[in-house]
């Protein structure tokens, strides 16, 4: 295969190209899930191809097949020929990429247990026994899923840099919902566990306490107080302060957006956007997390990226594109969803670094707010930099002390308004591996984390304004 694709490089480097490109991959896995007592789905899939592009006088063209035959590849290469040489005279800016050294590596990710090597019967086991204790765990719970996939297979990259990289590794996740309810509401609790690793992912868990916490949590909730309303001091949890680091601020460090005039940040490197206690980084390669990998989709080395030292605006994410665009080198942030995919800068393991406070210091200090926990997504404004997000729990802080537990919590701000507005980060740090990150309709391994953030004022939902009402 890796004959073949060198020829094509040349081939596309023959007809003019100023560079090119071809990523080539097989890959296999199953998915299964169990929901209410029973296996709701369980199947297998496959596939197989390559995706291909080259850069012809300032335009790219990009073609795709799910062949991996020598016809079928020769004939999307010249399809990715034709549309750039259609679209070049047309281009308002020229693209470049800058040069990057060339590459031969190979990347394989520490699996233990590969998904294939485990019986297809066991992993429905294993889904199957999640299930049942999650739905087991109180009379009180009306409604339980367990989602679980895997995959496993090679992915080949040859570009006319003279770089081969070769990635060998498998994924696999596991992800709980329970639903409580009594007469007068429903609530749920979610968990998730991911990696590019094997079945080690689900094998190492303990289905009775990681389907206990999860439900209980749900059940909990039923006899949550509604948040209060209004701007207040709120405290989050590690998972929210990686949310807010990834989707409120990581985003806009992506130098495409930047590029495009939809980041908060453009123009602001050297720049205070934080408070000074606050340092945020993207780390690809931090010990085999979720977005961890070797080598970007381009081929280039994958670093630990400090996007924000102490308050300063340090970085952008950068693809080759972006890189020759801003002048500066490539530092490992280009990343694609499949062979289907064009690279795109894109987040990886991101985080915030803890600080030297006590949890029970930072709670201590705030006379009226919230502890808010749990990630539940919400959404963002990149352009004008506005962020919402929900919560599956939390509590009411009142006179330096935790009080009652609330629920269908919002949380609303502006991004660069709220971490210039921290007083405080916690010596504990979490990470959620579980997730996936969706950018022009594609998606990609992250991780995110932190420590415990207070803040001096974030817009809370609720229902309730205040103590009394």
């Amino acid at each position: 295969m890796r004959e073949l694709l060198e020829e094509l490089v040349q081939r596309g480097m023959r007809a003019g190209a100023q560079f090119a490109e071809v990523r080539a991959g097989t890959w296999r896995g199953a998915s299964v899930t169990a929901e209410d007592g029973r296996i709701h789905r369980c199947s297998t899939y496959s596939s197989r191809g390559a995706g291909l592009r080259v850069l012809v006088r300032g335009a790219w063209g990009f073609a795709s097949t799910d062949n991996l035959d020598p016809t079928s590849l020769r004939t999307a290469l010249d399809e990715a020929i034709a549309m750039a040489s259609a679209a070049s005279p047309r281009v308002a800016q020229a693209a470049r990429v800058a040069e990057a050294p060339s590459v031969e590596a190979l990347s394989r990710a520490p699996v233990r247990m590969p998904p294939d090597s485990v019986s297809l019967s066991e992993r429905v086991g294993a889904v199957a026994a999640f299930e049942e204790r999650l739905r087991k765990h109180h009379t009180a719970i009306v409604n339980t899923i367990v989602n679980y996939t895997d995959g496993g297979g090679v992915t080949e990259l040859v570009n006319s840099f003279g770089s081969y990289v070769r990635w060998e590794g498998s994924t696999c996740s596991l992800y709980l919902t329970a639903v409580a309810a009594n007469e007068t509401t429903r609530q749920s609790a979610f968990s998730g566990y991911a990696s590019p690793r094997g079945f080690e992912v689900v094998a190492d868990l303990d289905p009775d306490e990681v389907s206990d916490r999860t439900a209980q949590r749900a059940v909990d909730l039923l006899s949550a107080a509604e948040p209060p309303a209004g701007s207040m001091p709120v405290i989050v949890d590690p998972e929210i302060t990686g949310l807010i680091v990834h989707e409120a601020f990581g985003h806009n460090c992506e130098a495409d957006l930047v590029w495009a005039g939809e980041s908060i940040v453009a123009g602001k490197e050297g720049q205070q956007v934080a408070a000074e206690c606050v340092t945020i980084v993207d780390d690809p390669t931090w010990d085999w997390h979720n977005g961890s990998f070797e080598y970007d989709d381009e081929g280039v080395p994958a670093r630990r990226h400090v996007l924000v030292q102490s308050g300063v605006l340090t970085e952008y994410l950068y693809d080759l594109e972006m890189a020759a665009h801003f002048g500066v080198a490539p530092n490992g942030a280009a990343r694609a969803g499949s062979y289907h995919d064009r690279p795109l800068p894109r987040m990886s393991n991101t985080f915030m670094e803890p600080g030297d406070a006590e949890l029970e210091d930072l709670i201590a200090s705030v006379d009226r707010g919230v502890l808010i926990c749990g990630d539940r997504g919400g959404y963002v404004d990149t352009t004008r930099g506005h962020f919402t997000f929900f919560a599956e729990t939390g509590f009411e802080i009142l006179d330096g002390r935790l009080g009652r537990q609330i629920r269908n919590c919002t949380l609303s701000g502006y991004t660069l308004e709220t971490l210039r507005g921290v007083l405080g980060l916690s010596r504990d740090f979490g990470v959620a591996d579980r997730g996936t990150c969706g950018k022009h309709g594609q998606g990609v391994r992250v991780s995110l984390g932190g420590p415990h953030m207070l803040v001096r004022e974030i817009t809370v939902g609720g229902s309730r304004i205040g103590e009394d009402t």
